[in-house]
């Protein structure tokens, strides 16, 4: 009977845990979800922006709408956040690569297709992650006014007062489940019975 007991016991402890496990996850992904999908979200929009611009440049785009950059080939390696051969970030803007031309050794010239959506949906993107890692300035600066607000509505302080001494002739009782840390509470001790 008692080896059916610990099997029981056994079993259920496994229920226990897996049932824990789970929840932990189920509430991680609680937390998760709402990040995960506006970051998928975002890329996507990228996605989509990045495929109507190579449509765009296929298909022609006017010559108006292209602007120039001549930049010497070392600042070109450097100055340049590079995405891919075509693309890179400069200046926080996203720009495009429809024609590119070498002037002389040390010198090239981009005529470029300013992405103006990518670069929104980069800035969101940076946003979202810096607001969810508490790097974003705006968030901080809601935290703390918000952390002096409920400092101001709470009253956090401890104030103790001193408290005399009791003469020798006084008991002293602790109360049931005080800490060692509080002070026993002083008591008198019975008074004595008249004799009548």
């Amino acid at each position: 009977m008692s080896c059916v007991l610990c099997l029981v016991s056994h079993k259920m402890a496994i229920f226990i845990l897996a049932l824990r496990t789970t929840i932990a996850i189920l509430l991680l992904c609680t937390f998760l979800l709402p990040f995960l999908g506006r970051y998928a979200s975002i890329e996507y929009q990228a996605h989509v922006v990045k495929k109507q611009v190579k449509r765009k440049m296929i298909a022609g785009i006017n010559c108006a709408e292209l602007v120039p950059l001549t930049i010497s080939k070392h600042d070109a390696a450097n100055k340049l956040n590079w995405h891919h051969h075509k693309e890179f970030e400069y200046q926080g803007q996203m720009y495009d690569i429809v024609y590119a031309d070498s002037i002389g050794n040390d010198t090239i010239q981009y005529w470029l297709y300013w992405d103006n959506d990518e670069t929104k949906l980069n800035r969101q993107l940076a946003s979202l992650v810096a607001n969810v890692l508490g790097t974003d300035p705006v968030q901080q600066d809601r935290n703390a006014q918000f952390n002096n607000f409920t400092k101001d509505i709470f009253c956090i302080e401890i104030v103790t007062l001193p408290m005399p001494l009791p003469s020798s002739s006084v008991l002293r009782y602790p109360l049931a489940g005080a800490s060692l840390n509080q002070p026993a509470v002083a008591l008198a001790p019975p008074p004595e019975f008249m004799s009548a």
